[in-house]
């Protein structure tokens, strides 16, 4: 069964800020079961990112995608809604970390967060967004 990568929308940028660049966001995970954090999957990839089905992640750039074109609707998508369109915070769904008796026990979600230079996998019951205000230069 492959995973699959989703995106519930829910990040978003302070709507009365237009000129931030940046935002500072907490991410509070409640009833968490387990926590993972790994280095790079090798020197081009923080995770083997061919684990995964990112159908469904909209800001994510395909092999098949003109990169002008890609580079320019996520810069025109950006300017209209000040969110960012893939913010390295996903849900692993069919998830194969997620599976057992504690999947229905428990009812948690597989939560991957990919950095720069490692990722970190955290099993919870739910994650919250929050922004703590923008980020200036």
């Amino acid at each position: 069964m492959e995973s699959i990568i989703v995106d519930e929308g829910t990040l978003k940028v302070n709507p009365n800020e237009k000129s931030a660049t940046y935002q500072l966001i907490s991410l509070k995970f409640d009833l968490v079961g387990w926590f993972k954090r790994s280095p790079q999957f090798s020197d081009e990839e923080v995770i083997k990112e061919s684990d995964y089905d990112w159908s469904f992640v909209p800001g994510y750039y395909r092999d098949e995608e003109n990169l002008a074109e890609w580079l320019r609707l996520q810069q025109q998508d950006w300017e209209k809604t000040r969110i960012c369109n893939n913010p390295g915070v996903y849900i692993v769904e069919n998830s194969d970390w997620n599976i057992g008796p504690d999947k229905e026990r428990f009812s948690l979600k597989h939560f991957l967060i990919v950095g720069e230079l490692s990722y970190i996998e955290i099993m919870a019951k739910s994650c919250i967004w929050e922004s703590r205000g923008n980020l200036s230069r």
